[in-house]
């Protein structure tokens, strides 16, 4: 086993520059701050993609775009209401099996939709009341189709649903 000199120049040079940080009121160089994610961000960089969707459109009569974005993962969640939005705005029609078709019929102006963005058309969502015995109805049904017909992967405690059906028995 080596012995370490502590007596080594380079080691002292170590420590003083060790006590010169720890002393001095400035802590070293700063670290860029990360930036916290803000729910409006995302929206906000979903509507300029709308809009350069909308001006495609405009520009080409091409449908295939918005279809496109519309399939994105990052769309999924205001989905209707983007709908409702190149509804309003675009030349577009969305048919029954919601196939998207280039539309004649003249729409709001284009600065109208610059103006207005898409989550201003979204709809509330009606909260309905927890009804505790209907819910666990409903996961009662659904063990007892994956008891018959199980994926790889699923678990399902049979003794857990015998009380659970004991439970719903009892009402």
């Amino acid at each position: 086993m080596t012995v370490i000199n502590h007596e080594r120049s380079v080691l002292k040079l170590i420590d003083d520059l060790k006590k010169e940080r720890s002393t001095s009121d400035d802590k070293g160089p700063r670290l860029p701050v990360k930036r916290r994610h803000r729910p409006h961000e995302e929206k906000e960089a979903i509507h300029r993609e709308a809009i350069e969707c909308l001006q495609h459109v405009l520009k080409h009569r091409n449908v295939n775009v918005v279809a496109k974005f519309l399939s994105k993962e990052m769309c999924a969640r205001h989905q209707p209401a983007l709908k409702m939005w190149f509804l309003r705005f675009g030349p577009v029609e969305f048919t029954k099996d919601d196939t998207i078709v280039f539309s004649r019929k003249p729409k709001a102006s284009f600065s109208a939709a610059l103006e207005e963005p898409f989550w201003k058309f979204e709809i509330e969502r009606q909260q309905h009341p927890f009804d505790f015995v209907e819910e666990l109805r409903k996961l009662v049904e659904r063990a007892d189709r994956k008891r018959v017909r199980p994926l790889p992967g699923d678990k399902i405690d049979l003794e857990a649903l015998s009380k659970a059906r004991e439970v719903l028995r009892g009402r």
